[in-house]
């Protein structure tokens, strides 16, 4: 474009460039000015989302005319152009000032005042820039601060509720299923789903005065989740701490503008400008240099999706890991089952309000140490066909069934409780009415009544924990309650985005309704199981913290935080978030299930087996437990057993998909194709997803049916097209083919899939041990050998991980090292059957130590 005339702009030279477009110094020929060129890439002007927001920022920033932001003159369009002609600003970015070291607190604080009015102008527009950092604040020759970049502007809550605007619905499309942001400026709110205020941008500049103030951010996370976690979990430090010669005022300005909670900041950007203001009235005197930045560890997310076991050339996936919730225990205590309150008068928009009632009950009730309570989660499979009391009590192993009705009337609401014993015969009844605005108490009044029912004597500390408030408001609790209906059954297409609407309209009713941020922690933790996209983890964090501060003795919470510290890696955290649930609710089979999940993540397998035989015992009869035990127990080879749970499963849950997955795998292990084939087509028929469809087409590869293979990878990519697994098995399904170019090109398309997961996580074994496997095909083995030995370490008892390992070998052509590595693998648990269908093994078959290897008898 340089010496061309685009429009009445001559262009004189390129500035810069990035991912979508490129800058370029004009002139406009008519006015005699210089103008900076905006341009977008051909295929970034073609891309629907990327033109929308650059025209949204056009439009955004031609709203304001203030001296500290960059105007924009004109927008020029074409089918193929989009170019937005901006002022043109001499000078440095603040990023690369800051770049050579600290700035003088007075020069810190007097570009910190400009900032501020900038924004008090833009807000004033109902204008906020959601993406305030060094690199998008421009200093002039002259020491004046301009903002650029608009790229991530939204107009406030307040402007859109007032104003029927193109802009304001353009960029709420953008910005539905993911976070965008700069990790690390980012205002921990912006990891919800709330409306956002101007008190964003006062924490974005409160991190950037930081910054200029000493050199460093006061978080460094590199990514969007280490960033948040620290930002949700980590007081920052004060900037004297890391520059004594702060002065006192304006260390604390700083760290009022980045307090955690917006309402301890600043509440506009004009009030942040009047301290910074009163602040430099006293003396201000030079920053020194800052010390030298520190390396910090960086947040890790685990992939808490379906367990992935290494199949020789292709992967087989279980299904299934899922953070569920409440309690039952079998033995000396009584065992109650509370049902739904069915819907007395009739109207179809109260239905939930039932579910919400039993909800409220049960995590009360579980809440004693001398009562064991059944969940909803159990009974739902039974509710389907209206099985009679008794024949729950029988299944559930229940000493009691609570049932009843309830009637809303009016601002009033009448319900009647029942008590059956384990024969289905009424052994107490009683009715409570209270005013709608009463609900809370009439919460209390059905869980005293109900232990006096049942003839519980309670301590004054227990009759508290009755008293505990979830909500007060009527249409929250509903709204919670079928948010856990379709989180229950998440197995069903649509049901978590559901969940997660509905959670969020119970937060919206009642924010400090810590069951409901809880809950949609756990939702928006499977939407990352399902998309692989790292804002939906950072979102997992900031709702189950959020669920903690509100009620940190919930035993609930406790459990769904220890989850999400699971994913990260942080397993002590996450052991000691699940311990105190415990003690919380010692009848918490969800707890024991976790706490068995972090067990077998860190290799301590007998540990967590009997966590899972724990969570068996109080829940006898609830799927995931059995279905966590199995999966543990196929890892180390324990394939009978395996099979026989699984089993239990399809009975318990004949119409989820779950069951026949994992048992079809099993019997893939077993090398028992015929009927794992059979298992796996009525897990499809039932819910297609792509672990199953991957299992699919790995029977037909091993088969030597390549091309029936590749199809099944292809179903199951369309349905992941995230997963750097799928993608794989799609490259050995072409290998098979003879389509050589194609099966590189898929590996190299995995190896950047896997690359991204990894740096979600770099704890996590799997996905590194994936690295390498797919280097060692794209003949990279420095690279592989490098990957799969950090992988032994951080998983130096894992089976799948020294088998990867003897793949790399293998295709490296190091067949010592490949022999070793399997005897290991084998003796961990990998099954002989899977490693004998190893097509990347193939050129071991020959050897005798090899033979010797998968020959050897043992046990499966």
């Amino acid at each position: 474009m340089i010496g061309t005339d685009v429009g009445p702009y001559r262009v004189i030279e390129r500035l810069g460039a990035g991912g979508m477009g490129e800058v370029f110094l004009a002139e406009d020929t008519r006015l005699r000015r210089k103008v900076a060129l905006k341009r977008l890439m051909p295929h970034a002007v073609r891309d629907g989302e990327a033109r929308a927001r650059a025209l949204h920022e056009a439009r955004t920033v031609a709203r304001l005319h203030h001296p500290g932001i960059a105007t924009v003159f004109d927008v020029l369009e074409g089918d193929d152009t989009l170019i937005i002609v901006m002022e043109y600003v001499e000078g440095e970015t603040l990023g690369s000032r800051i770049a050579r070291g600290a700035l003088p607190a007075g020069e810190a604080v007097d570009l910190g005042i400009q900032l501020a009015d900038a924004l008090a102008d833009a807000h004033s527009h109902g204008v906020l820039h959601c993406d305030l950092k060094p690199a998008n604040v421009h200093l002039t020759r002259g020491g004046r601060a301009k903002i650029l970049d608009f790229g991530l502007a939204q107009l406030s809550a307040k402007t859109r509720a007032s104003e029927d605007t193109r802009i304001a619905s353009t960029v709420h499309g953008l910005s539905n299923s993911s976070i965008s942001g700069s990790p690390g400026y980012m205002a921990p709110e912006r990891l919800s789903d709330g409306p956002l205020d101007e008190r964003v941008d006062i924490y974005s500049l409160g991190v950037v005065l930081f910054e200029m103030l000493t050199g460093r951010r006061p978080f460094d996370g590199s990514n969007l989740v280490s960033a948040a976690v620290q930002a949700l979990t980590v007081d920052p430090p004060a900037p004297m701490s890391i520059v004594p010669s702060v002065p006192a005022a304006i260390n604390d300005v700083v760290l009022k503008s980045i307090a955690r909670v917006p309402a301890a900041r600043y509440q506009t950007a004009q009030e942040l400008a009047n301290a910074l203001r009163a602040a430099a009235g006293g003396s201000v005197a030079a920053a020194a240099p800052p010390p030298t930045r520190s390396s910090r560890s960086r947040g890790r997310v685990a992939l808490a999706a379906a367990l992935l076991v290494v199949a020789g050339t292709a992967s087989i996936w279980l299904s299934g890991w899922r953070p569920w919730r409440s309690p039952t225990r079998g033995g000396a205590v009584p065992t109650v089952v509370v049902k739904p309150f069915a819907n007395l008068a009739g109207d179809a928009t109260n239905e939930p309000l039932g579910v919400g009632i039993a909800d409220d009950l049960t995590a009360k009730l579980a809440a004693l140490p001398n009562l064991a309570v059944v969940s909803r989660d159990v009974t739902a499979a039974y509710l389907v066909k209206s099985p009679a009391s008794a024949t729950i009590a029988r299944d559930l192993g229940a000493t009691y069934v609570v049932d009843g009705g309830f009637e809303r009337a009016g601002d009033n609401l009448k319900v009647t409780l029942q008590l059956r014993a384990a024969d289905g015969q009424v052994v107490w009844k009683k009715d409570f009415q209270r005013p709608l605005p009463q609900l809370f108490a009439l919460q209390r009044d059905l869980a005293e009544g109900l232990a006096d029912g049942l003839d519980l004597t309670l301590t004054r500390k227990e009759r508290g924990l009755l008293a505990s408030e979830s909500t007060r408001d009527v249409d929250a609790l509903a709204d919670y309650s079928q948010g856990r209906l379709f989180l229950d059954r998440r197995d069903q297409k649509g049901n978590v985005d559901h969940a997660i609407e509905a959670f969020t309209r119970a937060i919206g009713r009642d924010a400090s309704f810590a069951l409901a941020h809880a809950g949609l922690g756990a939702a928006y933790w499977e939407k990352y199981v399902d998309t692989k996209d790292a804002a939906w983890t950072a979102r997992a964090i900031g709702s189950s913290l959020t669920a903690l501060r509100l009620d940190p003795n919930n035993a609930e919470v406790h459990v769904s935080l220890g989850t999400v510290y699971s994913g990260l890696g942080q397993f002590t955290t996450a052991k000691d978030e699940l311990q105190q649930a415990l003690v919380l609710r010692p009848t918490s089979d969800d707890a024991h299930r976790v706490l068995g999940d972090v067990l077998a993540k860190e290799g301590k397998t007998d540990d967590a087996v009997r966590e899972y035989e724990r969570a068996i015992a109080i829940r006898p009869n609830y799927w995931q437990n059995h279905n966590r035990l199995a999966a543990t127990l196929m890892k180390v080879g324990r394939y009978h057993d395996a099979e026989t749970a699984y089993r239990r499963i399809t009975e318990l849950q004949p119409d989820s998909s779950v069951g026949f997955n994992n048992l079809g795998v099993v019997l893939m292990m077993q090398d028992n194709l015929p009927q794992g084939l059979e298992s796996l087509t009525r897990a499809a028929d039932i819910t297609p997803k792509p672990g199953t469809f991957s299992n699919i087409g790995t029977i037909h590869f091993w088969n030597g049916r390549f091309d029936e293979a590749r199809k099944a990878y292809l179903k199951a990519i369309a349905l992941s097209p995230a997963d750097a697994s799928l993608a794989r098995n799609l490259g050995d399904a072409l290998g098979g083919l003879g389509d050589t170019a194609g099966a590189a090109e898929a590996y190299r398309h995995a190896l950047d899939l896997a690359m991204n997961q990894w740096r979600v996580n770099p704890n996590d074994a799997a996905v590194l041990g994936l690295v390498g496997v797919l280097e060692a095909k794209l003949g990279r083995k420095a690279e592989a050998r490098t990957h799969i030995d950090q992988a032994l370490a951080l998983a130096p008892n894992d089976s799948e991980v020294y088998y990867r390992s003897a793949v790399i070998a293998a295709l490296a052509r190091e067949a010592d090292r490949a022999v070793a590595d399997l005897r290991k693998a084998i003796a961990a648990g990998y099954s002989v059957k899977l490693v004998k269908r190893d097509l990347d093994l193939r050129g071991l078959h020959d050897r005798p130590d090899y033979l010797a290897v998968v020959n050897a008898q043992r046990p499966t």
